[in-house]
Order: structure tokens, then sequence, then C-alpha cells
């Protein structure tokens, strides 16, 4: 059983002040045609729906301006707060005041019906932490990214425009979707500390190849976890951990991580586990899947004495 949401929005304002011990630490923004849901980072599971005035595509061609939207406000209690002579950027300022926090991670999921200059507009001046673009638009995910340039998380389902190199981020996560392909030499040269790569080309060789440089030094050593979604690709994993030091461990149950991946959400435990060390004595769990979609590779790194 979940924690009773707590009405914040229903208090008056002096009592929405008094209860800023619900520490917020960020506000995430999650932006699709039909609704914007806004998620409070806090124990107590606070989320609103803000549901924008009608709209449809017929009756407005051009797209519309994001900022000046009036929107009726769903409380995840069920509560419904309406203010017609508020817009969408007043509801921020709101958040912003009310939970004292400028902290925001902004994901665009859809953005059809809305300009995309005044969605970027409504984030000015805010600490933009983390971007997830699912929008197929690449005019619209330049945009998004010249503004906001990935500080600490950033997740994108569709190759970025030109110029955008994701090797060189230094993050603490990077989640790649389906229709980015990345190879064994773009994975070498990626520095994030998580990663999730949907699509994956490589090779057993490749496999073996990436495991020898990390226990050597001589890849991405600020890595925590790894989970890689090998496609279109046959893979041995008798030969995966070809004539390197490692120990087969009986599977348990899929490590926990600060970011935990969806993509074997649907199984209990790995087919396979292994341990390995580096170098430097840091340790490294390997966990097998054949999640029916591909191979699955899983690997999360410990303390040296772990």
């Amino acid at each position: 059983m979940t924690d009773p949401l707590f009405p914040l929005l229903k208090l008056p304002y002096l009592g929405q002040k008094l209860n800023l011990h619900l520490k917020v630490d960020f506000i995430t923004f999650r932006i699709t045609n039909e609704f914007i849901s806004i998620i409070m980072n806090t124990s107590s599971h606070i989320y609103h729906h803000l549901a924008p005035s009608s709209y449809s595509e017929k009756k407005h061609q051009k797209p519309r301006l994001f900022l000046d939207i009036p929107v009726t406000v769903f409380g995840g209690d069920e509560s419904i707060l309406r203010k017609p002579e508020w817009s969408l950027k007043d509801w921020r300022d709101y958040l912003v005041k009310t939970y004292n926090c400028k902290k925001f991670k902004l994901k665009v999921l859809s953005c059809d019906f809305y300009d995309i200059e005044s969605v970027i507009a409504l984030f000015k001046g805010l600490n933009v932490i983390g971007v997830e673009i699912q929008d197929s638009n690449q005019e619209n995910d330049r945009k998004i990214l010249k503004m906001f340039p990935p500080k600490q998380e950033l997740e994108l389902e569709h190759p970025p425009s030109e110029g955008f190199v994701l090797m060189n981020l230094n993050l603490d996560y990077l989640k790649l979707g389906y229709y980015i392909e990345v190879t064994v030499h773009n994975l070498m040269r990626m520095k994030s500390k998580n990663i999730e790569i949907r699509t994956c080309q490589m090779r057993t060789v490749d496999l073996n190849d990436f495991i020898r440089k990390w226990i050597g030094m001589e890849t991405n050593q600020q890595l925590e976890t790894l989970s890689l979604v090998l496609s279109r690709c046959v893979i041995d994993r008798n030969q995966m951990l070809n004539r390197i030091a490692h120990l087969v461990v009986e599977p348990t149950k899929i490590f926990a991580s600060e970011y935990p991946t969806t993509l074997w959400e649907e199984l209990e435990s790995p087919k396979e586990q292994y341990e390995i060390s580096r170098m430097d004595g840091k340790k490294a769990t390997i966990q097998w899947f054949e999640p029916g979609f591909g191979y699955g590779f899983g690997m999360g790194i410990g303390d040296s004495n772990n």
C-alpha cells in the first residue's frame, strides 16, 4: 500500500508554507499533447495533472503558445482546482514558491500542439537537471538540448541532431531508446555513470573486449550500472567471458540501482550471473537475461571492499 497523498493544493497559502517539511528535491514536468503531469519528488508521492483547456489541431493550425494556456489542476488525491485567470506560467511560479524548489526535470513525450519556443521559455531561469525527449520532431529536440544542455540526466528515444555527441556526456544517467543504435566503439567512449541502451549492435568478441577493457581500467572508470539490449545479433554467453577470470554465482534477483531499468521488469531473476574484479579491486556483477526481444546484459559495479 502506498502512502496517502497529501492534499497540499487544498490548503490556504500559509498552510502550504507551513508544510514545507515535505522536502522536494526536484519537480518533474511531463508534457504530452493531452495533458501535463507534475510529480514532486517526495516521500509523500505528490502528483498533479494539468489539463489544458480544450484544444484540437483542426481548430488551431499553428502550434499554440504554451505559457498562456489556461489549465485545470487535478490533484493526485482526486481533488480539482480551477483558477481560470491562471496560466501555466502562473502555476509554475506557484509550485516554485510553494515547494521552495527550482530544480526541474523536463520530459517531453509529444509536443505537436504547442510552440516549442514557449515550452522552453517556461523553464528559463530554472535549474533543469534532467531532460527526457520522446518526441520524434528533431528540430524540437535540437532546440530543447541547445537551451538545456544535459547536466545530470538525459533520456532520448530518437537520434539527436547532427553535432550532438552522446559519448562526450559525463552524466549521472544516460538512457538511449530503440531508435538509437550504439556500437561497442560508442560504448567504449561513453563517460556516464549509469547507462541504459535499448539497441546495441555487438558481437560476442566485442562484449568480451569491453569487459576486458573495463577490468584493465581502459574504459569508463565512473561506470556504476550498465543495461544493454543486444538485438539483431547472436551472442554466445559461454564465450562472453572467455579468458576472463570470473566466478559463476547462483542467479538471485536483479540488482537494484538508483536508476532502475524497466528492461527486465517482467523477469523475476537473471538467467545467468557472474562476478568479476577490476585491476584496482573494484568488483562487478554481470547478469544475463533472455527477455524475448534479444539478449540482455546487465552490469553493476560495487565498492572495492565489497
